[in-house]
């Protein structure tokens, strides 16, 4: 076999492997996937709302069944986030929302931090 033979051997095992290898991976993936209809949806949970204004939100202390979804708008002039213990939305320009799901019971403080936490209220999931 020749030296140009043998690259192009080479070159073709190449791409075969690394299709194979892809293809492998691919559906891996797939199979690790979450199943869609196991994780829990915004759309069939309860919702409350949370305003938030410059200065305040309302209301201030909202109590909520487990599993709710909490829609924080904000509703003022400036830009505002929400921040949790373990999660925090982007900024919020005035107008758009930011949603959370309250899956496990407890009290949940939050505040925008960029007000040093002005903003500030609590969720009490029973």
């Amino acid at each position: 076999m020749s030296s140009l033979n043998k690259t192009k051997t080479v070159i073709i095992a190449s791409i075969a492997f690394c299709c194979l290898l892809l293809l492998g991976c691919a559906q891996t993936q797939n199979q690790n996937a979450p199943n869609a209809s196991a994780a829990p949806s915004f759309a069939q949970a309860p919702t409350a709302q949370v305003s938030i204004l410059d200065g305040s939100v309302e209301p201030a202390t909202l109590n909520i069944a487990k599993g709710t979804v909490v829609v924080f708008t904000n509703n003022g002039e400036l830009a505002h986030d929400v921040v949790f213990e373990d999660e925090e939305s982007a900024a919020l320009a005035p107008g758009e929302s930011f949603s959370k799901l309250f899956s496990e019971a407890g009290e949940f403080n939050y505040a925008c931090s960029l007000h040093y936490g002005l903003e500030k209220g609590v969720v009490k999931v029973a």
